[in-house]
């Protein structure tokens, strides 16, 4: 398996890439990669200055704690040009909010970005405080266009819900929104409530993706929030709501 120093010799090589205006890197289930190989991605490199596009993709990577997020935030912070923004760290269980905070402060210097997808599903040192550093990231964004989040089996409840209204809220011009919770033991009917009092300010949304799969507190009364939050969104051309394994939801709910 690819190890710290295997990444450290594949940016190495990277960085003779002076014109470079797309970086996708997939080092996902590379358990043996710890924060050390995240430092050896986030060497400066005067090439990746214009950077229009990056992903990278961590999945799984166990050994990743808040220092890699750190030595991330520091690099990305750097990518003046970055329009897309791609992080997967799913199941990298000790990343946790100080990192986060980090990260949200390095993307909010990131004045053209159009694309942001963030998942740390299955982290579940990250608490509601996430919504918070997103919540001020957003404010006054006039080139986001396109924001994805996927938080599946994390710990966060109703509060964080209501705090992220606010971040989406504060976003001018969204075209696509993304949100993935499921698996969560604490998102309720109250949270769907505060979802539909921020789709109904989005007169630009044209993608609508929602994902509450087993989300046993959700009944027939959150799909009802959701009907009603619909019916603002007029420029809407693509719906996904995933409600599956909900015990509480009856024919009655889908028949809202």
């Amino acid at each position: 398996q690819m190890t710290d120093t295997g990444i450290l010799y594949l940016y190495q090589g990277i960085c003779s890439l002076t014109k470079l205006e797309s970086l996708i890197i997939d080092i996902s289930g590379c358990e043996l990669i710890s924060d050390d190989g995240i430092r050896s991605l986030s060497m400066n490199n005067r090439g990746l200055k214009q950077l229009n596009v990056f992903r990278l993709n961590c999945t799984g990577l166990r050994k990743i704690t808040e220092n890699g997020i750190f030595a991330l935030s520091s690099r990305i912070r750097q990518l003046q040009s970055l329009k897309n923004l791609d992080l997967k760290f799913a199941q990298c269980e000790k990343i946790n909010d100080r990192g986060l905070e980090s990260l949200a402060q390095a993307i909010r210097n990131l004045e053209y970005i159009e694309f942001l997808s963030l998942d740390f599903g299955s982290c579940k040192r990250i608490s509601d405080n996430l919504f918070i550093y997103l919540r001020e990231t957003f404010k006054g964004r006039k080139h986001l266009k396109n924001f994805k989040l996927q938080l599946e089996e994390c710990r966060i409840n109703e509060k964080g819900l209501v705090i992220l209204k606010d971040a989406i809220k504060s976003i001018e011009n969204l075209n696509l929104l993304d949100l993935r919770f499921s698996l969560s033991s604490t998102i309720s009917n109250k949270s769907l409530y505060s979802l539909k009092d921020a789709l109904s300010d989005i007169s630009t949304l044209k993608d609508l993706k929602l994902d509450f799969s087993s989300c046993r507190k959700i009944s027939d009364k959150g799909l009802f929030e959701i009907k009603e939050s619909l019916k603002s969104l007029t420029s809407l051309e693509n719906l996904n709501l995933h409600f599956g394994w909900s015990a509480k939801i009856t024919k009655k709910g889908i028949d809202y």
